[in-house]
């Protein structure tokens, strides 16, 4: 569209032509710009629903190879070091975002946040981590296939360079005042949660899922 932009913004300045075709030539460019932000604005909300297609169809699991790593021996135990920020990957939705850390929701515009004043998945208790649905800038940083999971499906936590993999015991959906979904518990969970339905903050979409051991 640039370059059909440019094209005729040089013919404008180079070709003598009368007020009348100036005047047309300048409304075909706003059209070409009025229906390409359309298009846009219609086709990038189904974007993240097409990328999750694909991601299906190519049966793709997150490669662990990629994700730098060393082996150091702690407590005369081998352990695999990650080198990565604080990272939640789904690899059945194509997740795959740090997890920030914050007391203004703001952070929520990043991607990922967990919770101020819930667990950390070493300390065991609920982590509670959150993120929009939808945001025309993310794709991975966003639960908006969230509802795609089923009990059983792994989610995997990288924190503080160790690796902790979930398996999902429970989805459920709840009312937004719910604030027990975020109450620390005895046993060790981990707790993700969204709006829903699509497009809007009715409810929250509640998944919980336990360490696999």
């Amino acid at each position: 569209m640039c370059i059909i932009i440019s094209t005729v913004c040089n013919k404008l300045y180079n070709e003598p032509m009368s007020p009348e075709i100036i005047h047309k030539k300048i409304n075909d460019i706003l059209a070409v710009v009025v229906i390409a932000l359309g298009l846009y604005l219609v086709i990038t909300p189904l974007y993240p629903e097409i990328s999750y297609y694909i991601y299906s169809l190519s049966n793709n699991p997150t490669n662990e190879e990629s994700i730098p790593q060393r082996v150091e021996t702690i407590n005369n135990i081998n352990t695999v070091i990650y080198d990565i920020p604080n990272t939640l990957v789904i690899p059945k939705i194509g997740v795959d975002s740090e997890i920030f850390e914050s007391e203004n929701p703001a952070i929520l515009n990043q991607g990922l946040w967990r919770r101020p004043h819930t667990s950390t998945p070493p300390q065991g208790s609920n982590t509670v981590i959150v993120a929009h649905r939808f945001q025309y800038t993310s794709g991975p940083q966003t639960f908006y296939n969230l509802d795609k999971l089923a009990i059983g499906d792994t989610i995997i936590a990288y924190w503080d360079k160790q690796k902790i993999e979930y398996s999902v015991t429970d989805i459920r959906i709840v009312n937004p005042n719910e604030v027990s979904i975020e109450t620390q518990t005895k046993d060790t969970i981990l707790t993700l949660y969204t709006c829903t339905p699509l497009w809007t903050a009715q409810k929250r979409l509640v998944v919980t899922a336990k360490p696999i051991l």
